[in-house]
């Protein structure tokens, strides 16, 4: 199962770049780098708190997403087909009261009621100072580019259940690890922002997940029997049985029981 979700860059900070920095940078260069030739950024790439999808992070999970982030790209909005922009050379976790986090992000985190202190995921990420890099650096610099995005692996989801057994949220299974990261567009919530990708692998029961897939066109997948729900080239939801458009004012059937009759 390969995801993505999305951070605010307000809660990242620039940084001098120290001695230790640039020899684990000289880690992955091919050529021996200076201080005067790299950008460094951090950033919060992600939490343990549960987001407005309700879905979290284990925190257990969150460390094997620092282990295994240093040496993945920094891409554009998860475009694979690209080259990265950069590279992400060293990750940590960090463990922050709920004020702290109020005052690194400006969201309030939720938290399940077990647990009493949000832990987030730093990833360090350098850029090669470059005509072509120049463009990137200033905008983020800005706070224009203001949303950062961790693509990630996790083995599976599963709910997570209160006294009636009802749903509370779903949280992530490990082993995971961090794939990539991506500066994108917008995030889905301010702050610790959410937005969801989803690619299977056949890794996951999709009849167990809360996502709902669309394919290639926007249609819908329905979990379970995986049924299409499409739209006519006006915008018209299909339903899925007998398959009657319903669109505004009038309905036509379509089922294949029967011809197409404006009723």
């Amino acid at each position: 199962m390969y995801k993505t979700k999305n951070f605010n860059i307000k809660a990242a900070k620039g940084a001098d770049v120290t001695p230790a920095m640039l020899a684990k940078i000289n880690g992955y260069s091919m050529k021996t780098l200076t201080a005067e030739d790299v950008y460094v950024r951090k950033y919060v790439l992600a939490n343990n708190g549960i987001d407005r999808d309700r879905e979290r992070f284990p925190e257990k999970l969150l460390d094997d997403f620092a282990r295994t982030l240093p040496g993945r790209s920094f891409l554009e909005v998860h475009d694979k087909s690209r080259l990265p922009l950069g590279l992400f050379f060293d990750a940590s976790t960090e463990e922050l009261s709920p004020e702290k986090f109020l005052q690194l992000t400006g969201e309030e985190i939720k938290l399940p009621g077990y647990i009493t202190d949000a832990k987030v995921l730093w990833g360090w990420l350098y850029l090669v100072k470059s005509d072509f890099n120049e463009k990137l650096i200033v905008n983020l610099e800005a706070g224009i580019y203001r949303y950062i995005s961790i693509g990630f692996s996790a083995s599976d989801l599963k709910p997570v259940k209160g006294e009636f057994d009802q749903i509370l949220y779903y949280e992530y299974i490990g082993p995971g690890e961090a794939r990539e990261g991506s500066i994108v567009y917008l995030g889905a919530q301010p702050g610790a922002t959410l937005q969801k990708s989803f690619e299977d692998d056949g890794s996951v029961d999709l009849e167990k997940m809360s996502i709902v897939p669309k394919d290639e066109k926007g249609n819908t997948l329905i979990p379970g029997k995986m049924s299409i729900v499409p739209k006519d080239e006006k915008g018209n939801t299909l339903i899925p049985g007998k398959m009657s458009i319903v669109p505004k004012g009038d309905i036509v059937d379509i089922s294949p029981d029967d011809d197409n009759e404006r009723l």
